[in-house]
């Protein structure tokens, strides 16, 4: 159906009714541009002027525009609209390519794109392939990756290759060696005025040696790509535009084809695209090229985009009709003369004195477009403040979609959409949805590594697995679990595995040089037949029957061993599995057998089960249920014999120390809840079955069979089950025989930030809308809300460009206009009104100055809300925001966390792992997590033994450290490839080390040292709170050794000490402890000894610092109101204003 159309204006009449000639549209905001541009579409086809559907080119800058853009043409020409071409610059490209088959396939060579995860793996084979003056790093192949990837992209997207970038790098050099920053401008210490600053040249030279370096791995990298089968995405735009300037006739069969072009957001299109149009109209000065574009718009310079493209059109067209869309039917005016007002702020405008005139019917008789501007003491006000004004808009009327939170980084979307639906408003975050991170996929991901580890040894994975709320085991459980591995230094598949009988089992030992097996039966008939023996043994000797029930021979119910020589059998042990566990019902020797210690060694045997919690290897229990296997014999753990053990032990004097031993044992024996042997019972099924199978299908067997998709059903999980499908797509896709082929590309896609985006849910149009400035481009909304507007978030932004490229155009304008733009851009997003706030302190209590942008609305525009009154509204609003679930703790938690907490010794790590997160501190410390092996922490492991061994050793040299660091590397658990980086780094730091600090270093201690000096002998305490602590090195000052130096290594890089930061913490601990443990002596300072060169200094640092005594009375409180936290099991979560990944982790595990 024909869609009705909406009048032009004047100046849009003009531009459509303009058919022939160049043509630069400058459209606001608000001025109906896409409207325009089909509106001129159609007027081509229908004006007589021969231009057909398919003679017409309309490129987009992304596939949502051209999309749209096909729709509307569709509703007004129907069928022809299909006929035109309308697509993105990549994908007329594309098309090109596949149009021109035989002209690109040489190039082509049935290469593919590369995506993003085969970029990086041929990115890790180029970084290896070499050790890269300033591109290599010993602690990870990526580490500048995203640096490397974005400036070949940024040169790409400038038409640029290696080869014209080496011969740019000349005149690179040339004009940083005359930028007058680098010299004094007046005298200053022993330079004179015009002297070149110290630094200045070594900048430079490290400058453009990278940029050298970029050149050649460019090259490297590109050619491997080639090789792989590969080609870039900005690869398709640079050999179309090759292939346009060298191949006339492809460039003459397309400007033949394409006879009017027509060009979307110009502003933000890049040097290479612009080269497209160049190419499309090479030769025709009068070309029908059609450009809209807003250089108060242009905000996409991290992609290439500049402002300057509308000047360039100019001069390459100067005849071109040039109009300026003046009228908005968008918004209020004193929106537009707000924005506009901010906006006359940048010098690179190509309308010096634009603005617009608003023509929305609905604000020309009526009062509206406010802006308010609300301050806030704290960043919690204005979340609960924003809550309560989106409510009340609700409340009088206004539909959640017409309102949007704007944004300038990811992360606030993150934080505001977590807090708004605590206040029941629904939310619609625009923000990047990783599948490998969703709850659910996690879960599965989890199961895979299990399945897959050797031994199940993968412990951190499987004590993470046994929270997840699917298998519904309680919390006291895990917590003895986690103990108990901490005990006894076994895995947790060696614990669960030793509670299972299965299998066919025999061990052997020694008694006066006879061997003695025990042999579990497992033929029915011969346990029928050796259970009788039993039985009449066992009631000649004590007149009892030996069972209370019947025999049950099913061999999943009941178990049989035998004791016996090489020749004949001594005895019988029967046991009976249970509902809840197994246990033996009688073990008897034959008489002749007694006395001779072959008791003693099957009961000693049982005994190390019971009193070390080691579980016999040929596996003679099953489930204990506390201490049932003492009452095999007739005893219990601690108690008092009956009267049937104590004829066993009188029949033979060996067991007599047993016997002791068993009466007198503590109780406290560890209990194996059933569902964590159901789990166990599971991994192994599951590895006895499905070992065979490909990885998709062994991922859909471990969702269903390990009870994960019942519960997400349960749970109406319907965005997990979205992530879980497409996951199980990726994995079909990757087309892998093996698990283990799986996950290290998931561990890529995980260590690179590479996401999988899982396929939308419909859209929920009852919600409010939070996204960032960026995404909001080309939308609009009644009302718009623009919290966080701080300074180095808004405006002035931190920039770290690790890779300097050549400058490339004569812009050189500072970085506030393009934030500008974009707060330009936020502002003519909203119709009628406008909300802007900021809080003068952030979640961790620093405070925070208000945006740039903030006072460049007039004030005659602008309405300034009183922070008082806005905060004494919010009362009811604090418990809400505030409602974050506390850490629920069952009884028998509380009770075993209580002991545990009771006993606790601090160490500094300890306190440091408190403050910065407790929820961590609580499965790290308490729990005793299993910890996932760190390569730059086994380094620094390795490198503290090497030195220790040194400084222990009386003749050592530089090979035998060397070689005692390599032994301790050996003893880490590092796989092959981690372990050759960290050995040839950790050799670089101890040769540097070596020859700088060891070779005199008994010159350095006149007065002595002291090695890994233990507090823990002498009981140190602060305020009744025990301490403990070792430190690498005292070193003596004086020949009393009262005075001393504390040391401690760090083998990274060095670090500035902090006040109130680990380091800093660190030291003043290592302080107290000292006081504490030994009182007579006196610390004159605190050293950290950082092994590694400081590389912008090439040298070896140390860090001194002085404890005083306001360092000391602020750790001693930090100290003593943690220690009462933790007494009273408080572990609260913390705001992670860092955005540390861990510290997220820990907070919302088990949650």
């Amino acid at each position: 159906m024909t869609q009705k159309r909406i009048p032009l204006n004047e100046l849009q009449q003009q531009s459509v009714s303009q058919i022939y000639g160049p043509v630069l549209v400058l459209a606001g905001p608000g001025t109906g541009k896409t409207q325009m541009l089909t509106r001129r579409i159609e007027h081509l086809i229908q004006a007589g002027v021969g231009a057909e559907p398919k003679n017409i080119l309309c490129l987009t800058f992304t596939e949502s525009g051209a999309t749209e853009m096909k729709n509307r043409l569709a509703r007004w020409i129907q069928g022809e609209a299909y006929k035109v071409k309308i697509s993105t610059f990549h994908g007329f490209c594309q098309w090109i390519m596949d149009e021109y088959e035989e002209i690109f396939a040489p190039k082509v060579q049935n290469k593919v794109i590369a995506d993003d995860l085969q970029k990086a793996l041929i990115f890790q084979k180029v970084i290896k392939a070499k050790k890269w003056e300033y591109f290599s790093s010993p602690w990870d192949d990526f580490v500048y990756k995203h640096d490397i990837t974005k400036a070949i992209s940024d040169l790409k997207k400038e038409y640029l290759t290696p080869a014209k970038l080496r011969a740019l790098i000349p005149e690179e050099q040339e004009r940083l060696e005359s930028d007058p920053k680098n010299f004094y401008t007046k005298k200053y210490k022993e330079f004179r005025a015009g002297d070149w600053k110290p630094s200045a040249k070594e900048k430079i030279k490290k400058k453009i040696g990278k940029m050298y370096e970029l050149a050649d791995f460019w090259e490297q990298f590109d050619t491997e790509i080639s090789q792989a089968g590969y080609f870039d995405f900005d690869d398709q735009i640079d050999w179309v535009v090759d292939e346009l300037k060298k191949n006339e006739s492809l460039r003459l069969d397309l400007q033949e084809r394409f006879q009017w072009i027509l060009v979307d957001e110009y502003q933000d299109s890049n040097q290479a695209q612009t080269e497209i149009l160049w190419a499309l109209t090479d030769g025709l000065p009068d070309a029908n090229l059609f450009v809209v574009g807003d250089a108060d718009q242009s905000i996409y310079k991290f992609q290439g985009a500049s402002s300057a493209n509308i000047t360039q059109f100019l001069q390459r067209f100067p005849q071109a009709l040039q109009v300026t869309l003046a009228e908005n039917y968008r918004s209020h005016q004193n929106i537009l003369d707000s924005a506009y007002a901010s906006i006359l702020q940048n010098n690179n405008r190509a309308s010096k004195n634009q603005s617009l005139l608003s023509k929305n019917p609905r604000f020309q008789n009526q009062n509206g477009g406010t802006i308010t501007q609300t301050v806030f003491s704290s960043r919690q006000a204005e979340i609960c403040w924003l809550a309560k004004e989106i409510q009340t808009k609700i409340n009088q009327g206004m539909a959640p979609n017409e309102m949007a939170i704007l944004v300038r980084k990811n992360r606030e979307i993150e934080e505001i959409a977590r807090e708004l639906p605590k206040f029941n408003i629904p939310v619609s975050a625009q923000v990047f949805q990783n599948v490998f991170k969703n709850e659910s996929v996690q879960y599965l991901l989890q199961l895979l590594e299990i399945f897959q580890s050797e031994n199940l040894s993968a412990d951190d994975k499987i004590f993470t697995l046994l929270h997840a709320p699917f298998w519904n085991i309680e919390p006291a459980h895990l917590l003895e679990l986690s103990l108990h591995k901490s005990r006894t230094r076994q895995t947790f598949a060696q614990i669960l595995q030793s509670e299972i009988y299965y299998g066919h089992f025999k061990r052997s030992f020694k008694v006066n040089d006879q061997t003695i097996h025990i042999r579990r039966v497992t033929n029915s008939h011969e346990i029928q037949q050796r259970f009788t023996e039993l039985q009449q043994l066992w009631q000649a000797e004590f007149g009892t029957d030996v069972a209370a029930t019947d025999l049950d021979t099913s061999l999943t119910k009941s178990f049989f061993f035998v004791i016996e020589t090489n020749d004949e059998i001594i005895g019988y042990s029967r046991g009976q599995f249970n509902q809840k566990y197994g246990e033996l019902d009688a073990t008897i020797l034959k008489p002749a057998y007694r006395g001779q210690g072959i008791g003693q060694k099957l009961l000693s045997t049982i005994e190390s089960f019971l009193m070390t919690n080691q579980v016999p290897e040929w596996g003679l229990l099953a489930r204990p249920k506390a201490v049932n296997a003492y009452q095999t014999f007739g005893f219990n753990h601690g108690q008092p014999l009956n009267p049937n053990a104590e004829r066993v032990f009188s029949q033979d004097q060996t067991l007599t120390p047993l016997r002791k031993k068993i009466t007198q044992a503590p109780n406290g024996i560890f209990t194996l809840d059933p569902i964590l042997q159901d789990f166990f019972n599971f991994l192994l099924k599951s590895r006895k079955n499905f070992w065979h199978l490909r990885p998709a299908v062994i991922a859909e067997k471990l969702l269903y069979e390990s009870g994960l998709a019942d519960w997400m059903t349960q749970q109406k999980k319907l965005e997990d089950w979205q992530n879980v499908r497409k996951f199980l797509e990726w994995v079909r896709e990757q087309n892998k025989n093996t698990i283990n082929e799986i996950l290290p590309l998931i561990d890529l896609h995980n260590e690179l930030g590479i996401g999988l985006n899982p396929d939308p849910l419909p859209k929920d149009k009852k919600s409010i809308k939070i996204m960032t400035a960026h995404k909001s481009k080309g939308m609009e909304f009644e009302c718009v809300f623009l919290p966080g507007m701080v300074d180095r978030v808004w405006g002035n932004p931190r920039s770290v460009q690790k890779i300097a490229l050549p400058q490339l155009t004569e812009d050189v304008s500072d970085e506030n206009e393009e934030e500008r733009r974009l707060f330009f851009v936020a502002l003519t997003r909203a119709k009628n009104e406008i909300y802007m706030s900021y809080a003068e302190t952030n979640f961790a209590g620093r405070s925070q100055s208000p945006s740039i942008f903030w006072h460049e609305i007039p004030t005659k525009n602008k309405v300034e809300q009183i922070t008082e009154d806005a905060e004494n509204t919010l009362g009811e609003f604090f418990p809400v925001l505030n409602s974050t679930k506390p850490i629920m703790l069952t009884t028998q938690e509380r009770s075993r966390l209580s002991e545990i907490a009771q006993n606790f010794t601090w160490s500094a790590s300890a306190l440091n792992n408190y403050l910065e997160c407790p929820r961590r501190f609580l499965f790290q410390n308490l729990y005793q997590f299993p910890r996932k092996p760190i390569p730059a922490a086994a380094l620094g492991t390795s490198l503290h033994q090497a030195l220790e061994r040194f400084f222990r050793a009386k003749d050592w040299n530089q090979d035998k450290i060397l070689a005692e660091f390599e032994r301790a590397l050996r003893g880490q658990n590092l796989n092959q490839e981690t372990f050759a980086k960290m050995y040839d780094h950790g050799q670089n730091v101890i040769n540097r080390y070596y020859e700088e600090k060891l070779v005199s270093f008994a010159q350095q201690y006149p007065f002595g040292y002291e090695l890994e000096y233990n507090f823990r002998a002498f009981g140190p305490s602060i305020k009744d709170i025990r301490i403990t602590g070792t430190m690498d090195k005292i070193v003596y000052q004086n020949e009393a050794k009262n005075l001393v130096k504390i040391v401690d290594y760090k083998s990274g890089k060095p670090k500035t000490i902090k006040h109130g930061e680990k380091l800093w913490r660190q030291l003043v601990f290592y302080d107290l402890l000292c006081h504490a443990a030994k009182p007579n002596w006196q610390v004159e300072s605190c050293e950290l000894e950082f092994l590694t060169a400081n590389p912008a200094k090439d040298q070896l640092e140390t860090k001194a610092y002085q404890v005083t005594d306001a360092d000391r009375k602020q750790v001693i409180e930090e100290l003593t109101q943690a220690h009462q936290q933790l007494l009273n099991l408080e572990f609260p979560i913390v705001e992670n204003t860092t955005r540390d990944e861990d510290i997220d982790y820990w907070q919302n595990f088990g949650r």
